[in-house]
């Protein structure tokens, strides 16, 4: 990555479009992927219960299955966030780059300008 001038804003307006873009656009998924796990979880008690004459009417698979779901319900929801976050302070970065030189932030400003300000799903 260059460390001044036109080559920078570029640079800079490139890591704009993967903070406002591509970061959230993968948050996004995994936030879904999520809220559609979750859904699952709801119904997973019906599934597996059993008739009462084997004791426990949910069976020992049960527990293990509910330890797996909040352990992968975690890791989806950790994702979405750090993704969220990451794409938060890299817009930031890119902004205080471009503010530290004027040949950059002219290119960085008339590429978003030109190509727009980046966004989800543009």
């Amino acid at each position: 990555m260059p460390d001044h001038g036109a080559d920078l804003g570029v640079d800079l307006y490139k890591l704009l479009v993967v903070a406002k873009n591509d970061l959230p656009s993968v948050a996004e998924i995994y936030t879904d992927a999520g809220n559609q796990f979750s859904a699952v979880a709801q119904s997973v008690d019906g599934v597996m219960r059993r008739p009462d004459y084997f004791g426990d009417t949910l069976g020992p698979v049960h527990s293990a299955w509910i330890a797996l779901h909040g352990a992968a319900a975690s890791v989806l929801a950790t994702t979405a966030s750090s993704l969220t976050d990451t794409a938060s302070v890299l817009a930031d970065s890119a902004q205080r780059y471009a503010d530290t030189d004027h040949a950059a932030a002219q290119t960085f400003d008339n590429l978003r300008k030109q190509d727009g300000e980046p966004h989800v799903g543009g």
